[in-house]
């Protein structure tokens, strides 16, 4: 069977996995302005493998597999997955703090284990310079094209695409993505045992939610700003919490602050694929990092803070190669990282079975997860259909005001 029936069904994550693993690379992606990635397959090279719908990970993840595979030790909360250790701290280096989404820690410690040796390479993203809304994984060999990728992307990336490179390529590479890219990732790694020693540490982000390139469009359009106009984007830096920036092919340059542009208007694009989604915190990564959301950063940051959790030997090990003149960490309790990303969770988890029950009155493929989710109860119900109509609406008056052109 092809691999077309996962976005056909509503099930793509758009994260590049089987376009990587296809041994006759028969399988293509190419970026639509509006829906994001959409896959291509060449019947003529295609050999009827199947390596591309095991590596998939839209249709169903087995958690406990994986993570008894891949991760060591430590604790296991439901909440937050299996990990070694949990700290709370940010990059010493003020510029890349200040810079990036929160506090630093991924950019500053793959500069760090770049010019130390742990790693020869970095899968991370950027914005593409000619098409500034467009996502652009690269393999960055160089600390100015690791910090050129600072900041959170919302919008699809096929981050997992450049796992050929990683397959193709001399050295040991570190690979940053979220939940969904490294569910990809290790699923590939299960079927292709050299991915396994060729990957030296996975980091994902935290990410409650991702949008797809209409939301962008609409964040611009709603503010007057047509998506040609834009020269260069960025989502998040420039301080704590950050903000949208966009500097015009004119010269002019706009900002708006998170709390402002990231709100229902912008959410109402949530990826399909994405709404399904039971990971808040990267659970199969052997680090995750994402924003300290708590009341004494709230209150009192603007430079930005990360929770970070070590989950395998190797994310230790990393951290510990790194030390303390790179960052600045201290421990954190688990029910404090619970707290700063509780709406992630309630989102993720809480909602979940009944956001799945409800599509599938509905008539629409959901994905599987062998994992500890909460079972629902009416409020969980009256919520999850609240917010899908909300959605609905705010998507139907964006198109009569012309907001998603």
């Amino acid at each position: 069977m092809s691999i077309l029936w996962v976005p056909e069904a509503g099930l793509c994550v758009q994260c590049g996995t089987c376009a990587a693993a296809c041994p006759t690379s028969a399988i293509q992606m190419a970026w639509d302005g509006r829906r994001g990635y959409s896959l291509s397959v060449a019947p003529g090279q295609c050999s009827d493998c199947g390596l591309c719908e095991l590596v998939c990970p839209g249709p169903a993840v087995d958690f406990g597999q994986l993570a008894g595979a891949f991760l060591d030790g430590g604790e296991n909360d439901p909440r937050l997955g299996r990990y070694r250790s949990c700290y709370v701290g940010h990059a010493r280096d003020e510029g890349i703090r200040w810079d990036a989404a929160s506090g630093g820690v991924i950019t500053a410690l793959l500069m760090a284990g770049l010019k130390e040796g742990l790693f020869d390479g970095a899968v991370v993203t950027r914005m593409k310079p000619e098409s500034p809304l467009e996502p652009m994984p690269i393999v960055a060999t160089t600390e100015e094209e690791i910090r050129a990728a600072t900041g959170s992307k919302y919008c699809p990336v096929p981050a997992n695409l450049r796992l050929r490179e990683v397959l193709d390529g001399e050295g040991r590479y570190a690979f940053v993505g979220v939940p969904c890219h490294i569910h990809g990732l290790r699923l590939a790694q299960t079927r292709l045992p050299r991915l396994k020693h060729k990957v030296a540490v996975c980091i994902s982000l935290f990410c409650g939610l991702n949008m797809s390139p209409v939301g962008t469009r609409v964040a611009l359009r709603r503010r007057g700003i047509l998506p040609e106009e834009v020269a260069e984007l960025r989502y998040r830096g420039d301080g704590w919490p950050g903000a949208l920036r966009a500097r015009l092919r004119d010269g002019q340059t706009y900002r708006e602050g998170l709390y402002s542009y990231f709100g229902d208007s912008f959410s109402a694009y949530e990826m399909a694929r994405c709404y399904f989604c039971s990971d808040a915190f990267g659970e199969l990564a052997d680090l995750s990092c994402g924003d300290a959301w708590l009341t004494e950063y709230v209150e009192n940051d603007n430079q930005g803070t990360s929770i970070v959790f070590a989950r395998s030997r190797r994310g230790a090990e990393i951290l510990a190669a790194v030390g303390d003149a790179v960052l600045e960490l201290a421990p954190l309790p688990a029910e404090k990282a619970i707290q700063s990303q509780r709406n992630a969770i309630l989102w993720k988890k809480g909602w979940l079975q009944a956001k799945v029950s409800l599509a599938q009155l509905a008539g629409k493929q959901t994905p599987s997860y062998e994992q500890e989710l909460p079972a629902p109860g009416l409020k969980d119900y009256i919520a999850a259909g609240r917010q899908a109509v909300t959605r609905s609406l705010l998507r139907r008056w964006h198109r009569v005001r012309g907001f998603q052109a």
